[in-house]
């Protein structure tokens, strides 16, 4: 059954950053986006890179192995391995659409200044 677990002080993630978190044994990245707390899982699903070491643009997370990207208000894939363009190559040519997916996305929460993710 899903609980909303505490997870983070929100004063210690400034708008426009992430970190990763650990809540009932998954790992987890949440975002500050505008003042709103956005989670979603914090493993590329390419080669399980962790994604809050990636770099942070508006609304989307670059991974930092091969710069697969994706949205931190859904867990949505932008865009599949864009580095280096020989691997983009092979796996755009071996792995099939339905493995290219997005990530899970977690309901938040915030009060006070604590952050609950529902996992």
């Amino acid at each position: 059954m899903a609980e909303f677990v505490r997870v983070a002080r929100f004063s210690e993630i400034p708008p426009g950053t992430m970190v990763g978190v650990k809540a009932k044994g998954k790992e987890i990245l949440v975002a500050n986006i505008d003042g709103e707390a956005f989670a979603i899982g914090d493993k590329c699903s390419h080669l399980r890179a962790k994604l809050h070491e990636g770099t942070l643009e508006g609304t989307v997370v670059q991974c930092p192995w091969h710069g697969s990207r994706f949205d931190v208000t859904d867990g949505g894939l932008c865009s599949w391995v864009a580095r280096p363009a020989w691997m983009k190559t092979v796996m755009d040519a071996l792995y099939p659409g339905f493995l290219k997916g997005s990530l899970p996305s977690y309901p938040t929460r915030v009060e006070g200044d604590d952050v609950y993710v529902e996992v």
